[in-house]
C-alpha cells in the first residue's frame, strides 16, 4: 500500500540535456508528444544519445552490457572513451580524445507529467581526471524543468561540487537530492519518476529492445527477446497473435462504436440542452404575451369601470332632468291654464281684428291721401272758385285729423 501511494501518474521524456557526451559538447534535444523517432546516417550519433538515456535510465554508469549495442552487438565502449569523446582518425583504428584536459560531463534527461504538465529531472555529472582517467560521479533530480543556464557556468560544464552547491542554494530540501549512490537514486528513480516500473524488468527489456534488428526470423527473435524459456511452440504463439489480432480488431471496432455513440450521446444533449434552452424562451415568451394580455384587460376592466360609474351618472342626471322637466311641464300646464282663466284668448282674438281693421284704415289712408293731393292740383288753377279751394282745404284739414289718430291706432 506504502509503495501505491508514492506512485505517481506516467511521465513521459520531453528534454534531453547532453554536456560534453562522446563527440557532443552541448546539446539541448527536445521531444514532442507521443512517438519520437531517432534517424540518421551511421555515425551520426543515434546510439550516443540512446547510451546516455540509458544511463540514467538505468542509473548505471559502467555501460557493461549496453554502450553502443544499437549500433553493433560486438562493441567494447567505455564511459571513459564516451566521456573524453575517443575518435578514430586513421584506417589502422588509430584514435585520439577529443577532451584532454580535466573537464565535467552532464546528461539529464527531462520528465513531464501527462496530465498536469508538471515537470521535474533526473540527471547524472560525472568530473574526470584526464591524466589517470579517474571519474567521479554525483546523481541527481529536481523540481521544475532543465536549469536555465543548462548546468553550464560560462563555457564549460558545471562540476559535481558545483551542482550540488546549486541545488543547495535553490531548491529547499524536499525539491532536489543529489549523491553519489546509484541504488538510492534507482529506487526513487522507478518508484515515483518512472511510475512505479519494476527495477529488474524494466533494464532487461529495454536492453533487449535496443539491438533489435529486423533481418532475424520470428521464431528466433522471440525465443531471445520475450520468452525466457527456450521451449515455446511458435505454432501456438502464432494463434495466440492471431487471436489477438481477431480482439483487439474487435475492440477497435467496439471502441470506434463507443466513440460513434459517445459523439451521438454528445449530440444529443446538446440538442437536449438547446431545446430546453428554447423551451424556455418559449415558456418565457408565451409569459410575457399573458402578462401584456393581463394588463390589456385590467386597462379594460378599468375604462369599463370608469365608464360605468359615468352611466351611472349620467343616468342620475337624466333622471334629475326628466324630474325638472316634469316640473316645467306642470308649470307651463298651469301657466296656460291660469291664461285661459285670464281671458288671455280673448283679447288675443280682439287684438287680431284690431290689427285687421288697421291694416284697412291703413289702405284707406294712402287712397284719401292720395286724393288730398290731387285736390290740391286744383287750388293752383284760374278757374277754380275760392269756395271750391276752400272745400279742398277743409277736406284736407280734416283728413289731417283722422290720419294721426290712424297712426296712433297703427302703433298699438
Amino acid at each position: 500500500m506504502e509503495t501505491m501511494e508514492k506512485r505517481q501518474p506516467f511521465r513521459a521524456i520531453s528534454k534531453i540535456c547532453l554536456n560534453n557526451w562522446h563527440y557532443i559538447d552541448r546539446k539541448i534535444l527536445t521531444l514532442s508528444e507521443g512517438i519520437n523517432f531517432f534517424t540518421g546516417h551511421s555515425g551520426s550519433g543515434k546510439s550516443t544519445v540512446i547510451d546516455a538515456m540509458q544511463i540514467v535510465l538505468y542509473a548505471n554508469t559502467d555501460g557493461r552490457g549496453f554502450f553502443n549495442k544499437a549500433a553493433a552487438d560486438d562493441s567494447d565502449r567505455t564511459l571513459i572513451e564516451y566521456l573524453r569523446g575517443m575518435v578514430n582518425i586513421s584506417e589502422n583504428n588509430e584514435s585520439q580524445y577529443l577532451r584532454n584536459k580535466n573537464f565535467s560531463s552532464t546528461i539529464v534527461l527531462e520528465l513531464e507529467q501527462n496530465t498536469t504538465h508538471e515537470k521535474q529531472c533526473v540527471g547524472v555529472v560525472f568530473d574526470v581526471e584526464t591524466a589517470t582517467n579517474e571519474i567521479s560521479r554525483l546523481f541527481f533530480w529536481h523540481t521544475g524543468g532543465i536549469l536555465p543556464n543548462d548546468y553550464r557556468a560560462d563555457k564549460r560544464c558545471l562540476t559535481t561540487m558545483e551542482i550540488r552547491e546549486y541545488l543547495q542554494r535553490t531548491f529547499a530540501p524536499e525539491q532536489f537530492y543529489c549523491g553519489p549512490s546509484n541504488e538510492r537514486f534507482r529506487r526513487q528513480l522507478y518508484d515515483i519518476y518512472l511510475g512505479g516500473l519494476d527495477m529488474e524488468k524494466f533494464p532487461r527489456l529495454f536492453k533487449r529492445a535496443i539491438p533489435f534488428k529486423m533481418n532475424i526470423k520470428l521464431e528466433d527473435f522471440v525465443k531471445e527477446y520475450i520468452c525466457m524459456e527456450q521451449d515455446i511452440h511458435i505454432e501456438d504463439l502464432q494463434e495466440s497473435v492471431m487471436q489477438y489480432g481477431r480482439l483487439r480488431g474487435k475492440i477497435e471496432e467496439t471502441l470506434e462504436e463507443i466513440r460513434c455513440l459517445t459523439e451521438i450521446r454528445e449530440a444529443y444533449d446538446e440538442f437536449a440542452e438547446k431545446r430546453k434552452i428554447r423551451g424556455a424562451g418559449e415558456y418565457q415568451i408565451t409569459r410575457l404575451e399573458m402578462l401584456r394580455l393581463e394588463t390589456r384587460i385590467q386597462e379594460f376592466r378599468d375604462k369599463m369601470t370608469t365608464r360605468e360609474e359615468a352611466v351611472r351618472e349620467l343616468t342620475k342626471a337624466k333622471r334629475e332632468l326628466e324630474t325638472q322637466q316634469d316640473a316645467l311641464q306642470s308649470e307651463y300646464e298651469e301657466i296656460l291654464l291660469r291664461l285661459n282663466d285670464s281671458g288671455y284668448k280673448t283679447l288675443e282674438a280682439e287684438l287680431s281684428g284690431l290689427n285687421e281693421t288697421l291694416e284697412h284704415l291703413m289702405g284707406s289712408k294712402a287712397r284719401w291721401t292720395l286724393v288730398s293731393e290731387r285736390l290740391g292740383v286744383w287750388k293752383t288753377k284760374e278757374v277754380t272758385s275760392n269756395h271750391t279751394i276752400w272745400d279742398i282745404e277743409k277736406f284736407a284739414l280734416a283728413l289731417a285729423d283722422v290720419l294721426p289718430e290712424v297712426d296712433s291706432k297703427g302703433s298699438f
